[in-house]
């Protein structure tokens, strides 16, 4: 799969130009217009450091966008389109093999229950 990717053009004024291009050739961001070629890779890197730390804030509601419930909410979607599908794909491995792990450690825990209550084990 391609990677996102800035690219830098010349518009039709003659002017400098980047704009992000993501990993499926879908334009995600276009720049300003810049006077010259070091200055539009300026801000390339202007926005690539600044985009790391910045908030987001929803003007229509005046909140700032909390990312930590965004991302429970998207693996939580991811979860049940993977159940829904019946089938893992390469994505959905980590996850998976942490609910089998957790499934299987549940499943110890359950049986040793069992077998000290009927003692089978003693401790």
């Amino acid at each position: 799969m391609a990677k996102p990717k800035y690219e830098i053009y010349k518009d039709k004024g003659g002017k400098f130009r980047f704009r992000l291009v993501a990993s499926n050739g879908e334009i995600i961001a276009t720049s300003e217009a810049y006077e010259s070629k070091t200055e539009c890779i300026n801000g390339v890197k202007s926005v690539t450091e600044n985009s790391r730390k910045a908030d987001i804030y929803d003007l229509t509601t005046g909140e700032k966008v909390d990312l930590d419930a965004l991302r429970i909410e998207s693996q939580d979607a991811k979860i049940s389109q993977t159940i829904k599908r019946g089938k893992i794909i390469e994505d959905d491995i980590p996850w998976v093999v942490g609910l089998g792990f957790g499934a299987l450690a549940l499943a110890i825990a359950l049986i040793l229950l069992v077998a000290i209550q009927y003692g089978l084990i003693t401790l």
